[in-house]
């Protein structure tokens, strides 16, 4: 064994010499080379390699490059000599001739030769690691490594680690096989890496918010780590990234990347990189923009040479990335060496964007210069105030840091604050702004030199009026609809953003007024004048508002498709944690619930509370989030969690004017206590919630009012079949089918058949019964909505139990009823043995999951599982992710490991 120097690795808690191993197994190249910046645990992960192959039959050597090794003859004989040390260990003596003399020899070639050849004599599998490989750029040691590279013999492999690309035919190397390199992308630490480091602090607030910000970036986490050990992580994650995102422990980072970056490049970089580090992404253009100079481009080519935490975001290079930790570093040193440059930096960084059309950066750095000219100057520019619409609330933020007084004079401003407002619940403050707004904006409309501008205003102006009306308690919803027909929006040309808005504004309309067909139609003509007009955040609510409507015509498939692309393209625009993001998010979770796993889906979105309660999603969304949550309580934790969670929901919206959204999770209440079997109480709620009597009555039903009556005449079925009130009960539910017959609205076909099932058993209508209870199963299928049957499970079994023991069911309705009813059982956490007999469910895997688990192990596909279990292909391959994820395993093969590993265990 021969060794020079190996770094310590006991900072980096996690071991991974596996990364490496799994590289150089799965490749026949002889030189592995790990470039990235510093920090990214290169030297940790080769001695981790090295220490691992020390117990092994191989040969390992170890060497540090370093100033003193520049000379090629120099780095020759210390290669030599770590060469010969192996050599004796091996053999247990050394020949003479073993060794040359570099001194007087220059010539790279010979150099290389003799160490080939030493290479060879040790006539077994050779590592050689060279750590630090940066140091030697540009010296004859370098270009004799660049050599070493293309002649190593067949029992060497070379593992090397450096900041910068080594000189040398690379490329070529790389395209010939003989080269792998690994770069930050596959030395990052992945997030279930990430999650156990934090998780080994005592603290597991905010691992999202860690993974956005370090990047897995190694040595950030391993500082966590020890900030954990030391307990400075005792107040939680955010009282340890306090002060602007470097707390205590976040300093070691800063102390790190001043010592071990930044102080050691050139002092014109570190100027560029200072005033580079305010916008997100940076281009030649706009880097000489911020610095006044034309050499950008070269410049930007400087500092990934280097690998200074700049990320080409695509191969042509052209747009850069700055990491996000390396970012506020930059930015915290600017503050404190040219604090007097960064308002003129902001103003040039707007004015940029503004010109080249992009008005969300263009509106974040001008609100940063607190100059309201700006501000309104940079909207203009960028075509006006509906641009801002297209950056979500994400932009709209900014606009908080000034009052409405500030902003009364800028007309611009005040129709962003009045959107921002109407999402948010704050429907008086967003009429009184556009009460004061409206003459500013008439005097604008009728001056010549600003008519285009102020038939824009206007335009938006009654866009706005409808909008905030759509939150509020509208008396006759098709009226307003015919008003927003003759509205200005729709005489604006050509197509713009106004007319896109109103486009998606039409549909939501239509979908409140019960014509879902209507509403899928124009979803998509305003998704369409979104990407033609740039409203990218609009066109998200256009394609969630076809997907809901697409959910309500039972068509789950497409709902699906909608809401799954809207909810990528807002990770993309808005972030994964961005306000609407998370509103989409909500109807994907919408989905998996209504499919029958409210449990997951309550899961998928139990972390977002936090931002609807500060009120940056749609409060009409909102309620999907408080609906979903008390579900996935309801069958986890019983009757009085959901309960406690549909209280805090209407915490939440106690103090706006929301009385739809206040009235619809009212009901859920009801709906919980007669799931729960006690409808003396859901009765008690429902009089207490002072409804109208027609909303109770189902033969009042009507198009314009389904959006309450709908779902509280459902209830009102169930609390007069509870009461014994059945002539009531079915005049209801002959309303509620001829609601559905006209708007083809397929997602309430379950719960309404299944509600006339038992209202035929309970009259003694057997056949009949059993007619509609199939039907509920097969329309439960069809449009993926079983979570009324999973809901009404008492009922179910009720009904079941009295057709099984009848003539009224055939063979295939029986198989189909009775997995289907096993299926319910298992969702609803009822049925504890239904997983395989002396078959253990790993830890942290539900009952469902532990049978899929072992059905993977049996080597069913998932189309094969969802036949087993009764449920359907996406759920199976729902369980299946979820279980991939709980487990941290990536691949089918280690199931099988697990499952011997669990039975062994087992006896």
């Amino acid at each position: 064994m021969a060794k020079a120097a190996v770094q310590s690795s006991e900072r980096i808690t996690i071991t991974r010499e596996e990364l490496l191993r799994e590289v150089i197994e799965a490749s026949s190249a002889s030189v592995f080379l790990l470039v990235a910046p510093a920090g990214y645990g290169k030297t940790t992960l080769l001695s981790q390699h090295y220490a691992q192959k020390q117990k092994e039959n191989v040969s390992t050597i170890w060497m540090d490059c370093d100033q003193d090794l520049a000379d090629a003859s120099a780095f020759a004989a210390r290669l030599q000599d770590l060469i010969a040390a192996e050599s004796r260990q091996i053999k247990g003596a050394e020949t003479s001739s073993s060794k040359q003399d570099f001194q007087t020899m220059a010539n790279l070639f010979d150099l290389t030769q003799i160490l080939v050849r030493q290479l060879e004599r040790l006539e077994r599998q050779t590592f050689i690691y060279l750590d630090d490989l940066e140091k030697l750029t540009g010296t004859p040691a370098g270009a004799l490594v660049a050599r070493l590279f293309k002649m190593l013999p067949p029992n060497a492999k070379l593992l090397t680690a450096s900041r910068l690309r080594p000189e040398g035919e690379i490329a070529k190397l790389t395209t010939m096989g003989q080269l792998v390199e690994i770069t930050s992308e596959q030395l990052r630490f992945s997030e279930h890496e990430i999650e156990e480091i934090i998780a080994r602090t005592g603290s597991t607030e905010n691992v999202e918010r860690f993974l956005r910000q370090m990047e897995g970036w190694p040595v950030s986490l391993a500082f966590i780590h020890m900030a954990g050990e030391n307990g400075l992580l005792a107040g939680g994650m955010d009282s340890a990234m306090s002060q602007g995102g470097h707390g205590r422990n976040m300093r070691r980072v800063s102390d790190y990347l001043s010592e071990q970056v930044f102080q050691k490049i050139p002092e014109d970089l570190k100027n560029f990189l200072l005033r580079i580090a305010f916008p997100e992404q940076i281009n030649a253009d706009l880097a000489n923009a911020i610095t006044g100079q034309a050499n950008g481009g070269q410049m930007l080519e400087r500092v990934c040479a280097r690998n200074l935490f700049v990320h080409p975001l695509s191969k042509a290079g052209s747009w850069y990335r700055l990491h996000q930790i390396f970012r506020d570093f930059l930015i915290e040193r600017l503050t404190l060496s040219i604090g007097d440059e960064i308002k003129d930096i902001h103003c040039r960084i707007a004015r940029w964007y503004s010109t080249h059309g992009n008005v969300g950066p263009a509106l974040r750095h001008a609100v940063e210069t607190g100059d309201l000219e700006l501000i309104n100057e940079v909207l203009l520019t960028s075509g006006g105030w509906t641009a801002s619409l297209g950056q979500g609330t994400n932009a709209w933020r900014y606009y908080d840091r000034f009052s409405d007084a500030q902003i009364a004079n800028y007309p611009q401003l005040v129709l962003c604050r009045v959107h921002l407002c109407a999402h948010r619940g704050e429907i008086e403050r967003a009429r009184k702004l556009l009460r004061t707004s409206q003459p500013k904006i008439a005097i604008m409309e009728s001056e010549e030199r600003s008519a285009q501008v102020g038939s824009m205003l206007q335009a938006g102006w009654e866009g706005l009026d409808l909008l905030v009306a759509n939150f509020e308690e509208w008396p006759a919803p098709a009226q307003a609809l015919e008003r927003f027909k003759n509205t200005a929006v729709h005489r604006v040309r050509p197509v713009n953003k106004v007319t896109a808005i109103s486009a998606e504004l039409l549909s939501w309309l239509y979908n409140t007024t019960g014509e879902f067909s209507l509403a899928v139609q124009t979803a998509a003509r305003g998704s369409r004048m979104c990407e033609r007009t740039g409203a990218y955040f609009i066109k998200l609510y256009s394609d969630l508002a076809g997907g809901y409507n697409y959910s309500i015509l039972g068509q789950p498939d497409e709902a699906r498709t909608l809401i799954d692309r809207s909810y990528r393209e807002a990770c993309q625009i808005l972030g994964a944690s961005g306000g609407t993001t998370l509103a989409i998010q909500a109807f994907q979770a919408m989905l998996i619930a209504d499919a029958g796993d409210p449990v997951r889906a309550a899961d998928m979105i139990a972390s977002s509370k936090e931002v609807i309660v500060e009120g940056e999603v749609w409060h009409q969304l909102a309620r999907e989030f408080y609906r979903i949550l008390a579900w996935g309580e309801f069958f986890r934790n019983g009757l009085k969690a959901a309960l406690d969670t549909l209280d805090e929901g209407l915490t939440v919206f106690s103090d706006r004017p929301m009385r739809r959204t206040e009235q619809a999770l009212a009901l859920l209440k009801v709906r919980f206590y007669l799931a729960a079997g006690e409808p003396d109480e859901a009765q008690a709620v429902a009089e207490a919630l002072e409804l109208e009597k027609k909303v109770w009555r189902g033969d009042q039903v009507s198009v314009q009012e389904w959006q309450l009556s709908l779902p509280a005449t459902h209830i009102q079925v169930w609390l007069d079949i509870a009461s014994g009130n059945l002539a009531a009960a079915a005049q209801a539910l002959d309303a509620l089918k001829l609601f559905v017959a006209r708007t083809q609205a397929r997602k309430f076909l379950p719960e309404l058949l299944l509600s006339e099932s038992l209202l035929a058993l309970i009259s003694e209508k057997e056949y009949a019964a059993s007619v509609s209870l199939m039907e509920a199963l097969r329309a439960a299928e069809e449009t993926e909505n079983r979570l009324p049957l999973l809901v009404n499970l008492p009922h179910m079994k009720m009904i079941t139990s009295k057709l099984l023991s009848s003539d009224h069911l055939g063979a295939e309705d029986r198989v189909l009823l009775a997995q289907y009813l096993e299926g319910a059982r298992t969702a609803a956490g009822e049925d504890q043995d239904a997983a395989p007999a002396k078959r253990p469910i790993p830890a942290g895997l539900n009952t469902r999951e532990g049978q899929v688990f072992w059905l993977l192990t049996d080597g069913f596909t998932s189309k094969e599982i969802a036949r087993e279990l009764g449920i359907s292909v996406n759920t199976a391959q729902g369980y299946r992710k979820s279980l991939y994820h709980k487990l941290r395993i990536s691949r089918r093969s280690r199931i099988v490991e697990i499952s011997r590993k669990l039975l062994s265990e087992d006896g």
